[in-house]
């Protein structure tokens, strides 16, 4: 004898496949789950179009359901743009560090972006790296300026 929980899953598939490929959650047409529409914006947010939205419509379920797809995409839209930041942050860093690493201590960060303020972390980041270039800069003067008076 079946669970009920197999149970379930037989009917769940059983109105899928009664309901054709729209989807279609019970009732009439406009309570559809637009199957293939949610289905394009997946793929297209998968392919790295975090701009994409599923047209919100249905009966109050399906609403829902759509409502919170597009909140999830919106998220992992702002993720990827944070990550993006980030990485961004991390090789002006590393430009700078290099040039140390090379000799070059005229190179600092700027503490304002190019192209949008600067997050707090990354402002800290960018003062700390500028203080350890100057105190760079200040102890390789020193040492300059002692081994010229020897």
């Amino acid at each position: 004898m079946p669970s009920t929980r197999q149970a379930r899953a037989g009917s769940a598939a059983a109105n899928a496949a009664d309901n054709g490929a729209n989807g279609v959650t019970g009732g009439t047409g406009a309570e559809s789950l637009p199957i293939e529409a949610i289905l394009d914006v997946l793929r297209d947010v998968r392919k790295g179009n975090y701009g994409a939205r599923i047209p919100v419509q249905g009966n109050a379920p399906a609403r829902k359901l759509i409502g919170e797809l597009n909140l999830l995409i919106q998220m992992t839209q702002r993720s990827h743009e944070d990550l993006a930041r980030s990485a961004d942050d991390a090789s002006r860093v590393a430009r700078v560090l290099e040039a140390v690493a090379a000799g070059d201590l005229s190179q600092t960060m700027s503490l304002e972006g190019e192209e949008r303020p600067q997050q707090e972390p990354f402002r800290r980041t960018a003062r700390t790296v500028n203080s350890l270039v100057r105190q760079l800069r200040t102890f390789a003067s020193e040492v300059t300026r002692v081994a010229r008076e020897v």
